[in-house]
């Protein structure tokens, strides 16, 4: 079982649905998994992913969970240079609700799989995410920064992943945090 989680190699902490292709031992996944079930109100998103594939290319996405599995169908893997990593609106850890309108919570592992293989070029999944908590440490001390920064689009791509922002219903806006960085992508640069 795949849950999207890493270790950094400095610690035994686990970064959540930010990891992007790093491997865990299944009994530390299990333990996670089934605590990340459900979202804190707090710290959840939803968005809109949107792609485009060519014909007889894949998302380059694996999906786990599914009725018979683990739970709530998410993200376990982006195949780095697949469209789904390319496409900078998907992280390792990201439930998916729906694709193209089909609700995911009542189908099983394999409906979700043959669903996903099968569903034409255009691709919609709507996703709930988890945001980093804020740090509220009244030791950490945060000193506001601006800068300018200039990067250029390679393909649709800043080489970002951004998460939060406003929302109509004010309750559930969050703040804007980039959540990964592609590695050699323009914002890596």
């Amino acid at each position: 079982m795949l849950c999207g989680l890493r270790k950094d190699l400095h610690s035994d902490f686990d970064d959540g649905p930010y990891a992007k292709g790093r491997k865990e031992t299944a009994a530390s996944e299990t333990t996670v998994c089934a605590r990340r079930q459900s979202i804190p109100e707090e710290l959840k998103g939803i968005t809109v992913v949107d792609l485009i594939k060519k014909e007889g290319c894949t998302l380059g996405l694996t999906i786990s969970g599914g009725t018979d599995k683990d739970g709530r169908p998410r993200v376990s893997n982006l195949r780095p240079g697949g469209l789904a990593a390319r496409s900078d609106q998907l992280n390792i850890g990201d439930y998916i609700k729906s694709v193209n309108g089909i609700n995911l919570t009542k189908l099983r592992h394999n409906e979700i799989i043959s669903l996903l293989k099968n569903v034409g070029e255009r691709v919609v999944l709507e996703v709930e995410y988890e945001l980093p908590p804020v740090a509220s440490d009244s030791n950490s001390r945060v000193i506001p920064k601006t800068i300018e920064i200039s990067l250029y689009k390679e393909g649709n791509s800043f080489g970002f992943v951004m998460r939060g922002g406003a929302h109509e219903d004010w309750n559930k806006s969050r703040a804007l945090v980039v959540t990964h960085v592609r590695h050699g992508g323009p914002a890596d640069r």
